[in-house]
């Protein structure tokens, strides 16, 4: 399976580009692909946007513009659509291993959808990171914060490149957002992140009907999925999990 790492910007360009930013002598996007290069099943790697580097194992892409840019330069480069899965990330994910990635492809088979979604369980983050800061969605089935990997069938993600980039484009705008999504979904997404009144069937449900995909939710036990750079402060999350793997 061929995979996708977008990087970006930064929060904040006194900062340089995210991907770039260093941890422990290594930009932050060294440690994604040693995690993509090291799964089993993931053959060529094409990294786009504005960051500039060099690494074996993948492909460098300079691109501006917007994530759909950035997707469409990539699917370009690697010859695609051809009506199979691939396999996105995002570059600040610097906690993910080879055998992460690899379990959730394992989870993804027989790939009979067209997306895949890795959530991960609060008592799993919690477990695993304590008193990191991450955003919950309450559901019937349980409180999940949303992973960074993406599995998506190719010529599907060529078709509502459109859709995504308006999400992008409205994801600060909550009354725009909210017409995309619908309103009578909207508010109850609202309510259950409260309450859990909505299930991952119907968080399923309602992607399928807005992107006219067959999607499914991923159920992951790997905290690290989930456990993105926004800040300076999730960096030093991050460092002090990685030393604490070396201890």
């Amino acid at each position: 399976m061929d995979a996708i790492v977008l990087t970006g910007g930064s929060v904040s360009d006194k900062d340089g580009p995210k991907a770039l930013w260093p941890i422990q002598g290594r930009a932050m996007v060294d440690y994604v692909l040693d995690a993509l290069s090291g799964a089993a099943d993931v053959d060529r790697i094409a990294v786009v946007g504005r960051a500039a580097g060099s690494v074996p194992a993948a492909h460098w892409l300079h691109q501006s513009g917007s994530i759909v840019d950035h997707l469409r330069a990539a699917l370009s480069w690697l010859g695609r659509p051809r009506g199979e899965h691939v396999l996105i990330a995002t570059c600040d994910v610097p906690l993910l291993t080879g055998a992460m990635v690899e379990d959730l492809l394992h989870r993804c088979r027989p790939f009979d959808r067209d997306l895949y979604y890795p959530i991960v369980r609060r008592e799993d983050c919690e477990r695993e990171f304590p008193g990191m800061r991450r955003t919950y969605v309450k559901l019937r089935d349980g409180t999940f914060t949303g992973g960074n990997l993406f599995v998506m069938k190719d010529d599907v993600l060529d078709r509502v490149l459109p859709r995504i980039d308006r999400f992008v484009q409205n994801r600060k705008n909550p009354l725009h957002l909210s017409r995309e999504l619908g309103w009578s979904f909207t508010a109850r997404l609202a309510v259950s992140r409260l309450v859990g009144v909505l299930s991952i069937d119907q968080v399923e449900a309602r992607v399928t009907e807005l992107f006219a995909v067959r999607a499914c939710a991923v159920v992951c036990p790997y905290a690290a999925i989930g456990a993105d750079v926004d800040d300076r402060e999730d960096l030093g999350w991050v460092i002090r999990a990685l030393a604490g793997r070396l201890s």
